[in-house]
């Protein structure tokens, strides 16, 4: 969307490039703390909501097991209720993905900012860049959704 808006709206013509160079500095320098914290602060979201999940695990019983009780049984655990433990582990994990897309979208919206300033598209460019690998970096997969939470309590989705 902003690729559209930026392409319909033409640039404002180039000033004398003394406040847009601080504006730069600037912008960069709040980006790099976006980066930074579009990791830290998801994290640490994703673990308070993991401590506040209450959900029920149970063994799991082998399949034709009919062993006494001094002989093991399987190991592996399953939630008692997996409708309830999965829309657990999604809300969870969809607030901190959101959150970390949001904040390293923010890095985009300083380059775009910069580029209906005036600054050339060597200028801006690099923080639709940033942004991207960002974004691309938290591609969700079943691993990134339910790793951690599966890894909590001990059971698989």
């Amino acid at each position: 969307m902003m690729a559209i808006v930026g392409a319909v709206i033409p640039s404002p013509p180039h000033g004398n490039g003394a406040p847009l160079g601080s504006m730069t500095l600037l912008f960069a320098g709040v980006s790099v703390a976006n980066a930074v914290l579009s990791f830290v602060l998801p994290a640490r979201t994703y673990e308070r909501a993991l401590a506040a999940i209450r959900v029920e695990v149970e063994p799991e019983p082998e399949a034709g097991f009919e062993g006494g009780f001094r002989q093991g049984a399987s190991s592996s655990n399953r939630f008692a209720n997996p409708a309830k433990a999965l829309r657990s582990a999604l809300g969870a994990f969809q607030t901190a993905f959101i959150l970390s897309l949001a904040l390293s979208e923010s890095v985009a919206l300083f380059g775009f900012a910069l580029s209906r300033l005036g600054a050339p598209l060597t200028t801006a460019a690099p923080f639709f860049v940033v942004a991207w690998v960002l974004m691309g970096v938290r591609y969700p997969t079943h691993a990134r959704a339910f790793g951690r939470f599966e890894a909590r309590f001990g059971a698989r989705l």
